[in-house]
């Protein structure tokens, strides 16, 4: 089994590298990690994003749901051959709407500050944006104050539009 992951894998990076990906003005979809996400993002300059997050997560005792933004900066990188790759880092505010199952108060409210750092990567003939991110967020008060820096996710979105979108100047 192993050994079919070895031979395959190789195969599928080579083929991928030769795809090229397309920045794009806007695109929406979901945001798999902590917590499972809808998101919205819009290219509002040649490197430059706003994107938008509606969360939520939940266990036996506890759910929550958030909204988040981000300002978001873009650049291209060269991996492994893939010629259109591209990296953002950010930050922007969010706000956390607790509620448990214990007895004595049962709601909360958690603002904070996120801090964003992916991975990017539009396909030029399918209208999918593929995404892999880490967002440290340090709660201000309420439930969980303080720095968490474990909010990993992947991310698969819908290309909205494409005009007038290009791919960033790579000087």
């Amino acid at each position: 089994m192993k050994i079919k992951y070895l031979i395959i894998l190789p195969i599928l990076f080579f083929n991928i590298s030769a795809l090229k990906a397309q920045l794009y003005n806007s695109a929406a979809g979901i945001r798999l990690g902590v917590p499972a996400s809808l998101s919205y993002k819009k290219i509002i300059d040649e490197n430059k994003a706003l994107e938008g997050y509606l969360g939520t997560r939940g266990g036996s005792d506890f759910r929550f749901v958030n909204l988040s933004g981000a300002y978001q900066i873009i650049q291209p990188i060269d991996i492994g051959g893939i010629e259109e790759l591209y990296y953002y880092y950010g930050v922007g505010p969010s706000i956390y709407f607790w509620s448990f199952k214990e007895e004595g108060p049962n709601q909360s409210v958690t603002p904070g500050i996120q801090g964003y750092l992916g991975l990017e990567y539009t396909f030029e003939d399918k209208p999918i944006n593929l995404t892999l991110d880490w967002r440290p967020s340090l709660f201000l008060s309420g439930h969980l104050s303080g720095l968490r820096g474990g909010y990993l996710a992947v991310g698969v979105r819908y290309v909205l539009s494409r005009e007038e979108a290009g791919t960033l100047d790579r000087q």
